[in-house]
């Protein structure tokens, strides 16, 4: 691409094969383009300028630590560190920063096995890895994959062999639940087995002893045959130690750590045993102490230190054990209980000293240290203060408009200078004003920051942290200083967004149990009353600077929620000059940004040919699109947003902004979030750019923008370029450079008068054949496009048809001579495009059950296209068929110029569903007991159409009323879903019948066809009208009235999940329509019980009987099958056809008949061979 905004189509094209949209049409994909002209391409608009460092010194906090050699200290984190005896951090030392390092087991040479911590979305997942001294990864040691547990210690054994514990149950795929034991190359070693396989645990700790025995410990019960629990030793190779029976001990819980001290084990359960080498209890050791919160380390002279918190105090102390279990009073650390300087746990250092992960102290803490060095007495050592960073993310800002900046995210630095709460404001030169000191709460931070234009005060939304997730704690101004602004009332609704206008009310989107609704606060966070609660579809909203108001809104109830906006007046009152409801918005819409001269721009994603793309609508006052773009791709999926995207919408805005009169020092804060990604962008006019695209950056206008095309356009011209007879050719203009611009196109050469859209169209009958170009200017120059040929096709071409389906992804999507044969519908839509070849450009239709298919209505195109769908060679046509019994029945494809009329072969759509009933018709008896013995769920239509199932062993019957005025009863029992669509005409409202008397019931009259889905041998499908000879009340019938006693019906289609079908009883049905298909369809399916038909008649329709086989019987029952149409039936799957007698529901006998009609199979004559006529 050259220097112009990256594009799907650029430069000069011509219309691309056009893509169904779901209900929301592509532009681009017609190759209808409407002023695609935007700034220079994102890589050279924009330049990085001196961007604060941000760092983190809390990613110390409470972090792992681990004695190394030589008084050297290990720090858990990514990277992992490694410190020097003064606490300057080693940088020898370089392991991998990819995911979190923990030392779990540091060597004498240096070298240090470390398990790392990989975290998703879904799962955390630990690997065991060595290092060498230097950090590298050690190729001789395996590294280990631990299944969902992790490794809680390691200790090396003889042989250089590494003794393992935790949660983990299978280590590389070898199960040795909760311990372990590897070989030096990280292979397990098979000499030991784990105790565990047959024992429910979920942490163990292991400790080796001198004599090769170990200790395990943790939350099992009933372990081997002394049934022990929390505490066990295991001999070498990992059988139970009998020997060992913990006499006089009761662990009344959990034991959370074992200590070897001579030949007495320490083990702390609650409080803290001695035991004897048995195991039995030591009674001369008596700690001083109840409640404690945790032990250790040992010293090596046997002294232990502990952890307690004091009762009726705020404090947490360090203190220590004599080898006799008595208090060593001479060692105390005491400091605040409550984090995040309270003392922890320590760790016996190589040099005989103690290391916590704490700064003990609140000036350690504000200085950012993390760690500190406690001495042999207790003091702490203030020489030794390691200073630990990682690159900190900066998760939300906000740009006042004197170019003040205030930051929130998870820093505690800011340039090297420690900064209070995760805030800092920024001075417009870059500097921290170390004047701003948040008032925040331990447990609060910054989730979103806003600038009040009218004060210029942040405004800020409060979290606080929790499980399962974090909390909102409410929205609050501060001051200057960062104090609380006492005059703002704290915000305690939950807003998704929120917006200001110039005076500095406040706009908030907030959930409703339908959606959202914007409601309005004063300056100072008053709800005002006054103000209307707008209704909205999503949270995306925008407000310009008098208060008026962009929303989301849906344009019908079919459609998206998001696929409309409306817009609001100052006072919450709807404008009704404006007007997006004929128009498109992008299929995902991210963000709504309002320009000064009251347009209004929408960003989102777009689907081009099954890749989504960043999107631009620009709206005028009245809501008309008067700009439109594709720009940067974002994958199938759509994929998260990259930096690359956000700099693109960032040129654009900044762009749109400066061409709609926009004040240099004005700018718009816009977020988009797409996936699991967020972008923030701060443009201003002044081509100043904040955001936090790739981490935090600051950025400015490099680029003049002078206007460039494409050396080659993009894509090619299809088939060279050309025009069939009766097609036409959008030629369209991408180019790069600033707004505004003008164009000009030519035709070889010579300008033609009036061409000054960023379309032109060529049709056989204007403009003609010949080189075109396009010339775009700007305010720094002017550029001119390559040519695009235009030749004319005169041979002439009967149509062809192919057919796409739209939801299978490319590569897998390809055009098909034909629909596939059958669709079987659950609870998604799906899109077929087809599109007819030939010269002239033919027309094509879809067919649904012989209706035609109308055109979408598409009125939203700038300026107005004649045909979206005709293109040089080719016209498409798109279908969306949702999954609902009135879009089930048979599909076909009709294409037709000059030359013939080609139709395709017939696709089948069908509903499955588990639900009794779907759509419109009511359940009015349900589980009644039918005379016959049977029991039926009696449904009713009420509309045009309706599926149903049968519950199991029982059948379901939905009735209507036909065109000759007989109520029709549709029986069903088995497997399957009968879908009822209406046919010929449709469905009246329910009313009374008029041949019956039934007071208080209504039905629906109508000529339905049926769609039977996910049929089986078990399904029986059973079709009659009501009469005197079949119902068993029999005052509903009138004297005056004469019945007809057959049921009329179009057709019954059959989709068979097994290929089987059980039997089809429509002896009193006279199958006839108007268009399409009428009879029996159901090719390939065959059925193991009798089919019985009463007639089929054709008229204009294609009459069928297609099976794939019978078992049983294949009879028509007093009918003759003459076409009055004079149309062959179309059979299949039948060797014998016998004509029989039938009667009316009335009683009225129906003499069998002779066949009347020509039989073809495959357009071969059959009748001779499987009719069997009655007897003479």
């Amino acid at each position: 691409m050259n220097s112009g905004w990256r594009s799907v189509l650029s430069g000069i094209g011509v219309r691309a094969p056009r893509q169904s949209r779901r209900r929301c049409r592509s532009w681009l994909a017609t190759g209808v383009g409407l002023w695609s002209l935007v700034a220079t391409a994102h890589t050279q608009y924009w330049s990085v300028v001196p961007t604060p460092v941000v760092e983190s010194a809390a990613a110390y906090q409470s972090a792992d630590i681990a004695a190394a050699p030589g008084g050297m200290l290990f720090v858990s984190g990514a990277p992992l560190r490694r410190l020097n005896t003064d606490g300057s951090v080693d940088a020898a030392f370089n392991a991998p920063a990819d995911a979190p390092l923990k030392a779990v087991l540091a060597y004498p040479d240096g070298r240090v096995l470390v398990q790392s911590t990989l975290s998703t979305d879904l799962s955390i997942r630990h690997e065991l890895l060595r290092l060498t001294s230097t950090g590298a990864i050690d190729s001789t040691f395996e590294t280990i994959a631990l299944d969902a547990g992790f490794v809680q210690t390691a200790h090396r054994l003889s042989g250089d062999r590494i003794l393992v514990s935790g949660t983990f149950t299978h280590l590389n795929g070898v199960l040795q639940p909760k311990v372990c034991v590897l070989n030096a190359d990280g292979t397990v070693w098979a000499g030991f087995q784990s105790p565990f396989n047959a024992t429910p645990a979920w942490l163990v700790s292991a400790l080796p002893l001198p004599d090769g025995k170990i200790i395990v410990y943790g939350d099992f019960k009933d372990l081997g045959p002394n049934r022990l629990g929390y505490l066990a030793r295991l001999a070498a190779d990992g059988s139970i130690d009998d020997t060992f029976t913990l006499a006089g001990v009761l662990l009344l819980g959990s034991v959370t750590d074992v200590f070897q001290a001579g030949e007495r084990l320490l083990v702390a359960s609650g409080s803290l045993w001695a035991l004897n080498p048995d195991g039995s209890r030591d009674p001369t050791f008596i700690p001083p102490f109840g409640a404690v919160s945790s032990f250790g380390p040992l010293q090596t002279d046997g002294k232990l230190l502990y952890l307690v918190e004091p009762t009726g105090t705020s404090r947490r102390e360090l203190r220590r054990l004599n080898v006799d279990g008595s208090a060593d009073e001479s060692f105390v650390v005491a400091t605040e209980k409550a984090p995040p300087y309270a003392v922890v746990r320590p760790i016996l250092g190589d040099d005989g000293w103690f290391y916590v992960a704490s700064a003990l102290m609140a000036p350690r803490q504000a200085a950012g240290i993390r760690i500190s060095r406690i001495r042999s007495d207790g003091t702490i050592d203030e020489s030794y203060r390691p200073h630990l960073t990682v690159p900190a993310d900066i998760s939300t800002f906000a740009r006042a408009s004197d170019g003040t900046l205030f930051l929130a995210g998870d820093f505690d630095h800011v340039n090297g200078q420690p900064v209070a709460w995760e805030m800092a404001e920024l001075r417009p030169d870059g500097s921290i004003d170390p004047s701003f000191g948040p008032e925040l709460s331990p447990y609060e931070y910054a989730e979103r920051v806003w600038v009040q234009p009218s004060s210029g005060k942040p405004i800020i939304e409060l979290f606080q942290p929790g499980f399962p997730g974090d909390w909102f704690a409410g929205v609050v101004r501060l001051n200057a200083d960062g104090r609380r602004d006492p005059t703002f009332h704290k915000l305690e609704r939950y807003a998704s967004q929120i917006a200001f206008n110039s005076t500095g009310r406040i706009y908030a989107a907030e959930a409703t149990a339908s959606g959202f609704q914007i409601i309005r606060y004063s300056a100072d966070g008053v709800l005002d009353a006054t103000f209307p609660a707008v209704p909205a579809t999503s949270s995306i909203f925008a407000v310009w600077p008098d208060g008026s108001m962009a929303v989301t809104a849906q344009r019908t109830p079919g459609d998206s929620p998001v696929s409309a906006l409306k817009r609001y007046l100052a006072d919450g009152s709807a404008d009704t000059s404006f007007s997006s409801e004929a128009r498109p918005l992008p299929d995902n819409l991210l963000a709504l940004v309002p320009l000064p001269d009251g347009r209004l721009l929408a960003i989102g994603a777009t689907s081009q040919s099954g890749q989504f793309t960043l999107s631009y609508f620009r709206y005028t006052a009245v809501g008309a699109v008067d700009f439109l773009f594709y720009g940067e791709p974002l994958g199938a999926n759509p994929s998260p947003l990259l930096p690359a995207h956000g700099l693109e919408v960032a040129g654009v805005v900044h762009d749109l902004l400066r061409e709609s009169g926009a004040a240099a020092q004005s700018h718009h804060a816009i977020e988009l979030r797409l996936e699991s990604s967020a972008l923030k962008l701060d443009v201003g006019a002044d081509g100043k750019l904040v955001t936090n695209v790739d981490g935090f950056s600051i950025y400015t206008k490099t680029s003049a923008g002078t206007p460039t095309f494409d050396a080659v356009p993009e894509p090619s011209i299809p088939d060279g370029g050309v025009l069939n007879m009766g097609g036409e050719m959008v030629l369209y203009a991408s180019s790069g450079g600033a707004l505004p611009q003008t164009l000009q196109w030519h035709k070889d050469g010579v300008p033609i008068a009036g061409a000054t859209a960023s379309h032109f169209k060529v049709t056989t009958s204007a403009a003609g054949a010949g080189s075109y170009t396009v010339t775009a200017t700007n305010a720094y120059g002017s550029a001119t496009s390559a040519p695009a040929g235009v030749t004319y096709n005169t041979t002439p071409a009967a149509p062809t048809v192919t057919v796409v389906d739209y939801d299978v992804l490319p590569p897998a999507r390809v055009p098909s001579p034909q629909p596939p044969a059958e669709l079987v519908l659950t609870t998604d839509a799906r899109s077929f495009i087809a599109t007819a070849t030939g010269n002239p450009v033919p027309t094509v239709h879809w067919e649904h059950n012989g209706r035609i298919v109308p055109a979408p209505v598409v009125n939203y195109f700038v300026p107005p296209i004649e045909d979206y769908d005709l293109g040089p060679t080719s016209r498409q046509r798109d279908i969306y068929i949702k999954a609902d019994p009135a879009d089930t029945g048979l599909y076909t494809i009709v294409a037709t110029n000059d030359h013939g009329t080609v139709t395709s072969s017939p696709m089948l759509v069908g509903l499955a569903s588990t639900r009794k009933l779907v759509g419109d018709a009511t359940e009015v008896g349900p589980d009644t007991l039918h005379p016959s013995g049977r029991t039926i769920d009696q449904l009713l239509l009420r509309g045009p159409a309706a599926a149903f199932t049968a519950d199991p062993g029982q059948v379901t019957r939905l009735s209507f009323v036909d065109l000759d005025h007989d109520i029709v009863q549709v029986e069903l029992s088995g497997a399957g879903t009968v879908s009822l669509v209406p046919s010929i005409r449709d469905a009246n409202a329910p009313r009374a019948p008029e041949y019956y008397v039934q007071p208080g019931v209504s039905y629906v009259r109508c000529h339905a066809g049926i769609v039977v889905t996910g049929a089986d041998e078990t399904t029986n499908l059973s079709v009659f009208s009501v009469g005197r000879a079949n119902a068993y009340n029999q005052s509903l019938f009138r004297s005056d009235v004469t019945y007809d006693g057959v049921a009329d019906i179009a057709f019954v289609a059959v989709l068979s999940r097994s290929g089987k079908f059980g039997s089809l009883r429509c002896a009193n049905v006279n199958f006839f329509d108007a268009r399409g298909f009428t009879g029996v369809y159901a090719p390939g399916v065959r059925f193991t019980g009798p089919v019985y038909l009463g007639n089929i008649e054709d008229f204009t329709a294609t009459p069928v009987l297609l099976l794939g086989g019978a078992d049983g019987e294949t009879l028509i029952c007093g009918g003759d099958l003459e076409q009055p149409g004079g149309r062959a039936v179309r059979v299949s799957g039948l060797t014998r056809l016998r004509f029989v007698d039938g009667t009316t529901s009335q009683g009225t006998l129906l003499p069998a008949q002779r066949n009347h009609a020509r039989l073809e199979q495959d357009g071969v004559d059959v009748t001779d061979q499987i009719v069997v006529n009655p007897s003479p």
